[in-house]
């Protein structure tokens, strides 16, 4: 039973916290030192935070105003959950201070074992806000969106409606027309790099629908440079016979829309 439990929290770390509060009860020095005492004799992994609340020490008013706005009750002393300003943003230095008193409470020389543990769990819990979050990356359409099993489809599907769109050229200049094939074709390969062909078919789409419902639809900005806008009937601008560049809009040199 001990060695199933002890699976249960094998992902778990106990946590150190100490607001310098007198006695022995939670976030005492005290208390912190009896947590690390426990993790110490069961072979737990302990970390020190100071379970902050607030960005500076002067701030505790304001944390006790939200604490009242939060459980809805009158800011009153008797509704006030802190005993003092200690659970601020504490500087790197100052921790080190009151890790080192909970260590040596508990029997140690100092608390290097304990910061060691508490940097390896911060850097376990490291997010990339591009690659973790989303922050900041490009959210596309699944395939499924526009009817695809998978990406390979998706560029297939692109192909061929952008290739039926060349029939807008069908009563131009040979030599146009040749220059709207080379043009299409390098466009293909910067969406195919980027992997974009799910946004140029969904706003293809979007703007379909539209005009079913007698909605006018036009493109603005950059993305009247691009000649696959125009064959998809996203745009309705010629981007060659006006010298209009897809790379303003889409570029294998910028990671973006």
């Amino acid at each position: 039973m001990y060695n199933s439990t002890r699976e249960l929290f094998a992902a778990q770390a106990l946590e150190c916290t100490s607001h310098q509060i007198g006695g022995d009860g939670p976030f005492s020095t005290s208390f912190a030192a009896k947590m690390l005492g426990f993790a110490r004799d069961h072979s737990l992994p302990a970390i020190i935070s100071n379970a902050v609340r607030m960005l500076d020490r002067a701030d505790g008013p304001i944390a006790d105003v939200l604490d009242a706005a939060r459980l809805l009750v009158p800011l009153h002393q008797r509704h006030v959950e802190r005993s003092n300003s200690e659970a601020f943003l504490k500087s790197g230095e100052e921790m080190r201070i009151v890790a080192d008193e909970i260590a040596r409470l508990s029997g140690e020389r100092n608390a290097n074992t304990l910061l060691a543990t508490t940097r390896e769990w911060s850097e376990r819990a490291l997010l990339s806000p591009r690659r973790d979050i989303g922050i900041g990356g490009i959210l596309l359409p699944e395939p499924s969106v526009v009817g695809a099993g998978n990406y390979d489809e998706l560029a297939a599907q692109l192909r061929s409606r952008s290739h039926d769109g060349l029939r807008r050229y069908s009563h131009s200049s040979r030599s146009l027309f040749n220059s709207a094939s080379v043009r299409l074709e390098e466009e293909l390969a910067t969406i195919r790099t980027l992997g974009f062909e799910s946004y140029f078919l969904t706003v293809a789409d979007i703007t379909d629908m539209a005009r079913a419902r007698g909605i006018r639809v036009a493109a603005r900005g950059s993305g009247a440079g691009s000649l696959i806008c125009y064959l998809l009937g996203i745009s309705g601008v010629e981007p060659l016979s006006q010298d209009l560049l897809m790379e303003r809009f889409c570029s294998t040199l910028r990671g973006e829309l």
